[in-house]
């Protein structure tokens, strides 16, 4: 920590402080890296675990493979989702002449004329306020300082 003087008193609350922020802050670093560090083990890990469960293990009556050691029972389980692909759905809706019917158009607001609109005076600003969902978030970003 550096004070502006040699000559110039601390608050001793402060000084406490700024000595709590760099321990915390150094140890907030090092658990970051951490994560890091263990969240590229554990992806490799994985894939280790992949190729042999898919080696030794059964599937079952769901698809998923299974294997088992004498403390664990690992699974690969079979998981999916399914979505429309918009471009491919319109293409055969429209030939089957059914696209009026799947389709609808959502009304949106125009906020650049919304913005506009309060420019010129129409809307005051109470009233853009009543409009507008304010959501706040932190981020905490530690870096290393250059030495």
């Amino acid at each position: 920590m550096k004070l502006k003087s040699r000559t110039e008193t601390a608050d001793p609350k402060r000084v406490k402080a700024m000595l709590s922020l760099e321990d915390d802050a150094v140890s907030y670093k090092l658990v970051c890296d951490r994560i890091t560090e263990l969240s590229s083990e554990k992806d490799s890990l994985r894939g280790q675990l992949i190729t042999l469960v898919e080696v030794v293990g059964n599937r079952d009556d769901k698809g998923n493979v299974v294997a088992a050691t004498s403390k664990f029972k690992v699974t690969i389980q079979n998981r999916r989702t399914q979505k429309l692909d918009p471009d491919k759905a319109k293409e055969i809706l429209k030939r089957l002449g059914l696209l009026a019917q799947c389709e609808y158009t959502e009304k949106l607001i125009d906020e650049r004329e919304v913005a506009l609109l309060v420019e010129s005076g129409k809307l005051s600003t109470k009233d853009l306020e009543a409009m507008v969902n304010l959501r706040e978030s932190k981020a905490l970003v530690v870096k290393d300082l250059p030495q």
